[in-house]
């Protein structure tokens, strides 16, 4: 059976240039939807943060405004969170897992990866990946030095996966 990690942020907070905090988490529909999708298509899916620390949702990425007044849609993604819930409240350690031990890697965006994934050296390993929209800064480590145990297998992005 395939196997894919979700690589979510563990970050609460975004830290702007002038010193406040934002509230932050991972992007809901750039989790849920690809995650419903590759589990009903058989593939085993590990969700992983820095440390293990429990994963939130960016509560913006739920609000009805950001969705375009859809209730539907915002009670779909909540419903598909509730869904997963006690897998988001184990996570596996990001810097436990070995990437060469999956088939790829799928790296939810949000802003929280600005604030952990991108700047997490002991991250990203060397399998093929797809980072959503702001997810892509996750990859800001990956050069040729840390990636050349898998030759051929890039680094890429995506966006709007299953969306």
């Amino acid at each position: 059976m395939p196997s894919v990690p979700f690589v979510l942020t563990a970050a609460r907070k975004w830290s702007q240039k002038d010193g406040r905090q934002r509230p932050t988490g991972f992007w809901a529909e750039e989790f849920a939807a690809p995650h419903r999708i590759l589990v009903e298509g058989g593939v085993d899916v590990t969700i992983a943060t820095p440390g293990g620390l429990v994963p939130v949702p960016d509560e913006s990425s739920l609000s009805l405004q950001v969705n375009n007044d859809d209730n539907e849609k915002v009670a779909e993604l909540s419903s598909s969170l509730a869904k997963v819930q006690a897998p988001l409240d184990a996570p596996a350690k990001l810097e436990e897992i070995d990437p060469a031990d999956f088939d790829g890697v799928l790296i939810p965006g949000g802003h929280g990866p600005i604030q952990d994934l991108a700047v997490n050296p002991t991250w990203p390993g060397s399998s093929p990946r797809c980072s959503e929209t702001t997810a892509r800064s996750s990859r800001r480590h990956a050069t040729a030095r840390r990636v050349s145990s898998a030759p051929g297998r890039p680094a890429g992005g995506c966006s709007r996966a299953g969306g």
